[in-house]
């Protein structure tokens, strides 16, 4: 039963040869169980985004009536395009008083929507020109917002501020439904 070769060996190899192939064997099944487990964990997670995915699936008519009645308060002819948008936020910081310069607008397209980004940058402006131009970007909302301000003060006058704004704006797209 047992191959010539190991007959040949002596009692102390064939003990050692039968202790490598047990921790060969101990290694291997360790390997086994352990990939198991990730296995059985990696199953539970997919079953458990499976169920989180149907339920979506089956909120989607609610979710779309949500969509329609948005889109519906929308007015459409507010919502701006790119060169609309610089024009839009020009308009609005010249009246401010501001000293600014403003950048190309930066476009991410959508499905529903492209929304449309510019960069305003203010130098040596006042607390005070700087609010009136952020309220004038509220009265805009939602079809114009503020999406992030930055301020440093100036360091030969600190009660002036150097600004930058990021100013955003989305256009509706005509297929809509």
């Amino acid at each position: 039963m047992l191959p010539p070769v190991f007959k040949r060996f002596s009692d102390r190899e064939k003990v050692l040869l039968m202790a490598l192939f047990a921790i060969a064997l101990t290694f291997w099944s360790l390997w086994f169980v352990n990939r198991s487990k990730a296995f059985a964990k990696d199953w539970e997670r997919v079953a458990h985004d499976k169920a989180y995915q149907s339920s979506l699936l089956l909120g989607a008519p609610v979710i779309e009536d949500a969509l329609r009645e948005q889109l519906d308060a929308i007015d459409k002819t507010r919502t701006l395009d790119a060169s609309h948008l610089v024009g839009r936020v020009d308009k609005l910081a010249r009246a401010s008083g501001l000293s600014y310069e403003l950048s190309t607008p930066k476009t991410t397209n959508g499905d529903l929507f492209d929304l449309h980004n510019v960069t305003l940058t203010i130098r040596q402006a006042s607390m005070g020109k700087l609010i009136g131009f952020e309220v004038s970007i509220q009265e805009d909302f939602p079809y114009l917002s503020l999406t992030s301000a930055r301020f440093t003060a100036v360091p030969s006058n600190p009660t002036l501020l150097d600004t930058t704004f990021i100013i955003t704006a989305f256009e509706l797209k005509a297929n809509n439904p």
